[in-house]
């Protein structure tokens, strides 16, 4: 196939595909540049067809370089991008936490939580795992030390993350993750 016969959104969709990236902005022809996004690490990019297609590498990323981030990784990685997530359950409790996995990926950590009965209230997306990071253990400080409050479970997965919502608030909990945010002087990359 030449570069001038490539023209509908499904050959530029197959020609990004195989990098694990898909596009933000589907281009209208083959050399023009538009934003792709790396599902690995959620890192938004400039490329076009021409400059995929010519690619000797195996990754279209200049950030994660195509090396995925593992299932089962074992942690939280830093070094990739970050999600802080609001969770709640029937019982009345509320667990922050962080994850690198997209939030609706049926093998990410959210998805594990919601097979135990909680479900995602909201999520903040960050470039820099760092910040999401700090976000996280910023708010379980204010949880433990400003509030005093205990973990609303023990034994489970991430429950130090966990307290009761008859001490906070879904609203009150968003509210504070907001104001660590600004605090912080972040900017997430979209929620």
């Amino acid at each position: 196939m030449s570069h001038n016969s490539i023209k509908t959104a499904k050959e530029l969709e197959n020609i990004i595909s195989p990098f694990n990236c898909k596009w933000v902005e589907m281009p209208d022809y083959y050399y023009q540049h538009r934003l792709a996004r790396c599902l690995n690490c959620k890192h938004e990019f400039l490329i076009s067809g021409l400059k995929i297609k010519s690619r000797k590498s195996k990754s279209i990323c200049s950030k994660c370089k195509g090396k995925p981030i593992p299932k089962n990784h074992g942690g939280f990685k830093k070094n990739y991008s970050g999600i802080v997530y609001l969770l709640k359950d029937r019982k009345g409790a509320i667990k922050v936490g962080i994850t690198n996995t997209d939030p609706y990926s049926p093998d990410g950590r959210i998805a594990r939580h919601s097979k135990n009965g909680w479900k995602l209230v909201e999520i903040w997306r960050f470039a820099n795992g760092e910040v999401a990071y700090q976000i996280e253990q910023a708010f379980i400080k204010w949880l433990r030390e400003d509030l005093s409050l205990p973990a609303a479970y023990e034994g489970i997965d991430g429950w130090t993350e966990t307290f009761d919502q008859k001490h906070v608030s879904i609203e009150k909990a968003s509210a504070k993750i907001e104001e660590l945010i600004r605090v912080f002087d972040l900017v997430p990359v979209y929620n």
